[in-house]
């Protein structure tokens, strides 16, 4: 069997490393192209097929999907072999040492296989349901249909895959922040310019026209409120002193953000509750009493039984609104409260969040074992102490792993609490967003790229002293 994975893997396309270290330009042409292909596929509907009308579907917001055309399983299939590779890695059921580039290429090699994989089952799934509208509805056209949503996925993948090798972090969240950017734009212009929006407000005049204009703005208000914590919160972080022998004074801090795993864990989470949503879906076709306790659908969503629970808070009404549904609406069929709902799900966002984060540190050379033979290959050691990988690793474990599940059950309620306040992207896009964004930052501030731009000296100055 393992010889079959490697003769797969040798003649598998790949991305070729760079030769040498990419340029800012490069880098920037490279983002730019990857951005361009992704509206295309996100804009054009699949041949046989009718896009889907009006506004997004949070969970399709979420993995970068549009249903009806070539995006249709955006990055779905890309964050699903992901997870399920650092799940098997995690069980000990795969043993890759990511650190040896020999055993690194085969992991990727095996997780780009199970993504094709995932890409033409989940093509075939999504085209034979109910959620894909065809011009002549027969198992011909959904077929040809599945294999484009398939084929569009694949290489979406190889873009990932060129993202991370030439461009700024990966395209997994190249084109989440891509497709919320999207909505927030679409979003505002709509609060606007659109019907019952500011100008309309305006036009009609009268004592309470600034009230109304307020309460129009407020999920743009609460976009910008959420942007602005989660930008505070991403700069939160433990220093541990370290000291560099034979330096004396030269103290070295090794610094553990809050967010030490970012947004990853939302991104997973949240990907696992679209399949949640679509399995829902799945099931209003079955006719048995017992379904009505799983799930009820009404209009491709999920809106009463126990995955109910588990699905997002948003509801869209703003905020007001929103809070005003929470304490005293409850679900058709069962009659679930809705504060009980958000209890649950805030929960199930957390835990998940938490376990996910944990995998995570050990699937990717972050764990106190990978990072401490890091510094102690540095020469770096804890202050008072011999240089030695025991010492430190000892105490990074009694950071690391706390500071993990906390900060990835901080940033899953963080994602959950946000969605309460109606903001453009829905808070948890526009949580993603702005982690995305930073770390994308931070990466391009780390290899100089801002300092090779040529930008305004103003510009300039604020990009690299912030």
């Amino acid at each position: 069997m393992t010889d079959i994975i490697d003769n797969i893997i040798k003649y598998l396309p790949a991305v070729e490393e760079p030769i040498g270290v990419p340029s800012a330009t490069d880098r920037l042409k490279t983002l730019f192209f990857a951005l361009l292909i992704f509206f295309f596929f996100y804009n054009t509907p699949a041949i046989g097929t009718k896009m889907a009308t009006g506004g997004l579907d949070f969970m399709q917001m979420i993995v970068a999907s549009r249903w009806g055309s070539l995006m249709t399983l955006g990055i779905g299939p890309l964050v699903f072999a992901s997870l399920l590779m650092l799940v098997l890695k995690g069980m000990g059921a795969l043993k890759l040492d990511p650190a040896d580039p020999i055993q690194r290429q085969k992991y990727l090699g095996i997780q780009k296989i199970l993504g094709i994989l995932m890409a033409f089952f989940q093509g075939f799934q999504f085209a034979f349901s109910p959620y894909i509208v065809v011009m002549q509805d027969t198992p011909l056209v959904r077929a040809f249909v599945a294999i484009q949503f398939a084929l569009a996925s694949v290489i979406i993948l190889f873009i990932d895959e060129a993202v991370t090798k030439y461009g700024l972090g990966s395209g997994i969240g190249l084109f989440i922040a891509a497709g919320v950017s999207y909505m927030i734009f679409a979003g505002a212009v709509g609060l606007f310019i659109g019907p019952g929006g500011v100008l309309d407000i305006v036009a009609e005049g009268g004592a309470t026209v600034f009230a109304e204009v307020l309460k129009t703005l407020i999920p743009l208000i609460s976009t910008i409120v959420i942007f602005l914590t989660v930008a505070y919160v991403e700069g939160i972080k433990i220093r541990i002193p370290l000291l560099l022998p034979g330096y004396g004074a030269g103290r070295r801090f090794h610094e553990i953000p809050l967010l030490y795993v970012s947004n990853i864990p939302v991104i997973f989470a949240t990907g696992l509750l679209f399949y949640v949503q679509f399995f829902g879906a799945a099931l209003s076709g079955i006719h048995h009493p017992l379904v009505k306790y799983i799930a009820v659908v009404d209009n491709g969503r999920i809106v009463d039984g126990l995955l109910y629970l588990i699905t997002p808070v948003y509801v869209g009404r703003g905020l007001f609104a929103n809070y005003e549904y929470l304490l005293s609406g409850h679900t058709p069929v069962l009659g679930i409260p809705e504060w009980f709902h958000a209890l649950v799900y805030l929960l199930f966002l957390m835990v998940v969040s938490a376990w996910i984060g944990l995998i995570w540190i050990e699937g990717t050379q972050a764990g106190p074992a990978d990072v401490a033979e890091m510094l102690a290959s540095r020469g770096m050691g804890i202050r008072g102490m011999r240089v030695s990988k025991k010492i430190l690793q000892k105490k990074l474990e009694e950071y690391i792993p706390i500071v993990t599940v906390i900060g990835s059950a901080f940033v899953g309620l963080l994602a959950g609490m946000a969605n309460l306040t109606g903001a453009l992207g829905t808070g948890t896009g526009v949580l993603l967003t702005v982690g995305i964004i930073y770390r994308m930052y931070l990466q391009a501030k780390q290899q100089g790229v801002i300092d090779n731009l040529k930008l305004p000296e103003w510009l300039q100055g604020v990009l690299v002293g912030a």
